[in-house]
């Protein structure tokens, strides 16, 4: 799960960094809380026959989403909506190439693959964008 929360915070950082104005300190542990948030979007995807009350789950999971998203994407000013987004993201496809699953199969198979290609995507594109596109053009 470590690696799952470092994932997440990498992710939310550097879609931060590539996307949003390029001289402004941005701090905070959100981009982690949503990737953790994706760890269990995933584990939910995964292993839904296996969980318990997985409608209650769901519910709660999505109401805490909801709240989080209307408390801070409502504050005027300073908050990294696209690390939440990077995050969210990250965590996600690191949840679902690293998370345990009860079945063994393709389709298990297929969401592993899936989910290494794509942080491995988001790892690989996301510094190489900023290197050369954000970071020649900024004077603060």
């Amino acid at each position: 799960m470590v690696l799952i929360y470092l994932l997440a915070g990498l992710g939310g950082n550097l879609l931060s960094a590539v996307t949003e104005a390029p001289c402004v300190a941005v701090v905070g542990a959100s981009g982690i809380v949503f990737g953790a948030a994706a760890a269990t979007v995933a584990d939910m995807i995964q292993n839904f026959q296996t969980i318990g009350r997985p409608l209650l789950r769901t519910i709660v999971l999505l109401a805490f989403l909801i709240f989080f998203s209307v408390t801070v994407g409502t504050t005027p000013t300073g908050t990294s909506h696209m690390s939440h987004v990077g995050g969210f993201l990250a965590g996600l496809l690191g949840a679902l190439c690293l998370l345990r699953t009860t079945h063994r199969g393709r389709a298990e198979l297929a969401r592993s693959a899936l989910g290494l290609a794509g942080v491995a995507a988001l790892l690989a594109a996301l510094p190489c964008v900023f290197y050369l596109r954000q970071l020649p053009n900024v004077s603060c």
